[in-house]
């Protein structure tokens, strides 16, 4: 069950009752246990697809059989740019466009605080350890009128090795590679983008060494993950000016003890300008420009009204067509489904009704009828 739940699902699993079982309608299905043996002809003439039985592998291969014959195929793209360009909003907008998943650096984080497995447990540990850390950082300077330090409301910034695991996890659960992502504001560096959308490898050597030579320290190449990198990516694009107005006209309660503010602006500018110069060939830009070719990174003026940069967009996702993944159902498609669930429902109100009938005939009157001697 879990296999199943990770390769095709959230990953979540229950424990249910007996009890609460036999009510499902899929019961009958779960009570088939039959264990047969294959001939010699079966073990000669046919190839076992899935010999190991259900587990992470077997689910992984299901999934991409299943969207390659349905020609359903995952829409990932990659908005970046600097702050308050608007990555949030346009994240929102194709989702709301493609019906693909928008996720954020803190929806990753979130996910990732959410684990049960031995990552999270680790992770839980690491952020106790940043919090102890700050802790004590803040006892150094702490003076007598000062509340005591406040580890609930603590968020401690996770270290550039645990976000990039992170967001590897994410990329590589059910929910993005079946249906895709639009990801938004992270990575925030070339070097980001290296550790998340490449695997590393150790570079082979040429040739063995010498007797009596010691071993040299490994060195390493990376390879891009065609199952995670974004195949489109869109980069926005403003000068600091604009940005700083623009941050100045946001609502007055979202601007309070924010990072909106012009000094918190001015902090976030500068560090985006030194992480991404415009004279280097080491910014995110040129990264997904070396990596997926120039046709599919999208630059746009942040300053342009929102429909003309939306209109963009959509032309650079569109341009071999309209994507195509297991979100985007037709009018008709839905349709159908809200038959099938009011089937579904019209059933289970007969089903209760039934019971209900059953019920009071066994204790010896008919259903309604202590009613009416009342």
């Amino acid at each position: 069950m879990t296999a199943i739940s990770e390769g095709i699902g959230s990953g979540a699993v229950r424990d249910i009752t007996i009890g609460e079982a036999i009510k499902e309608a899929w019961c009958d299905f779960m009570t088939i246990d039959v264990r047969l043996s294959p001939s010699v002809e079966f073990k000669s003439l046919f190839e076992w697809r899935c010999q190991s039985g259900i587990n992470s592998q077997t689910m992984t291969m299901l999934n991409e059989e299943f969207n390659h014959f349905r020609g359903l195929f995952p829409l990932k793209v990659f908005i970046t740019g600097p702050p308050c360009s608007g990555k949030t909003l346009f994240g929102a907008k194709l989702n709301e466009l493609y019906g693909v998943p928008h996720i954020s650096i803190n929806d990753i984080v979130e996910m990732g605080k959410a684990l049960t497995n031995d990552f999270g447990k680790q992770l839980q540990a690491r952020i106790e350890e940043l919090k102890d850390q700050a802790e004590a950082d803040y006892e150094k300077t702490r003076k007598k009128k000062d509340p005591d330090f406040d580890r609930a409301s603590c968020n401690p910034r996770l270290p550039d090795d645990v976000l990039h695991q992170l967001v590897k996890i994410q990329l590589n659960s059910a929910g993005c590679q079946n249906k895709g992502f639009i990801m938004e504001g992270y990575p925030r560096t070339y070097d980001d983008c290296k550790q998340v959308f490449m695997d590393k490898h150790v570079k082979a050597r040429a040739e063995p060494p010498a007797e009596g030579e010691e071993e040299p320290e490994p060195e390493y190449e990376f390879t891009i993950n065609q199952k995670v990198v974004p195949q489109y990516t869109i980069a926005l694009e403003a000068d600091d000016a604009s940005l700083i107005a623009r941050a100045k006209e946001l609502p007055a309660e979202k601007l309070e003890g924010s990072h909106w503010n012009d000094a918190g602006m001015a902090r976030r500018l500068k560090d985006y300008r030194a992480k991404n110069p415009e004279d280097s060939k080491e910014t995110i830009k040129e990264y997904f420009i070396e990596h997926i070719g120039h046709e599919n990174v999208l630059v746009v003026d942040s300053t342009l009204p929102q429909e003309e940069q939306l209109v963009k967009m959509k032309e650079i996702i569109e341009q071999k067509g309209k994507p195509c993944c297991i979100n985007m159902i037709a009018d008709s498609d839905k349709a159908y489904l809200a038959g099938l669930e009011r089937a579904a429902q019209k059933e289970q109100r007969a089903k209760a009704r039934a019971e209900a009938l059953e019920k009071a005939e066994a204790e010896g009157h008919p259903e309604g009828e202590g009613d009416a001697e009342n």
